[in-house]
């Protein structure tokens, strides 16, 4: 199935749950101090989406099922949000969050590793569900675009 601009179409509709990520941290965590940090997870997990459906679109083959696509798809886009998290957890390290206002003071160590843990349980369901609808309407885009290609 090696078609690039299908290839683009397909990294960027699995990177419909990033976007929509970093569109929730823009509309709520405007201001803050850990907006900085959010934005460059958002970035690290819409690249890595990107990349990761481009890959599976172009590599796949025709004879393969939609059930291998979508699985491939989705555990690209899941690692993809793993990946973003470590890069939350590793920014979460710096000053970004170390010694930031909170509110009720200034964070430390604990504190900023206890957000990265709150918001990885928090988040992580939510985000593995876009992830597997996205996979899904993908996976039957690429079956569809396939199925065109050998007519």
């Amino acid at each position: 199935m090696k078609n690039l601009p299908l290839a683009l179409l397909t990294g960027c509709l699995i990177a419909l749950p990033a976007l929509l990520f970093m569109g929730f941290i823009i509309l709520t965590g405007r201001g803050e101090y850990y907006f900085p940090s959010y934005i460059l997870m958002g970035l690290v997990f819409c690249g890595a989406s990107f990349l990761s459906g481009a890959l599976v679109s172009y590599q796949a083959s025709p004879g393969v099922s939609r059930w291998t696509i979508v699985f491939y798809l989705f555990l690209g886009s899941a690692i993809a949000w793993f990946i973003s998290l470590g890069v939350l957890a590793l920014l979460s390290l710096t000053p970004l969050c170390i010694g930031q206002d909170n509110g009720d003071g200034h964070n430390n160590l604990t504190l900023c590793m206890l957000q990265v843990v709150l918001v990885s349980i928090s988040y992580t369901p939510f985000m593995l569900l876009l992830v597997g609808l996205a996979s899904l309407v993908t996976g039957r885009l690429l079956l569809s675009s396939a199925d065109r290609s050998q007519l």
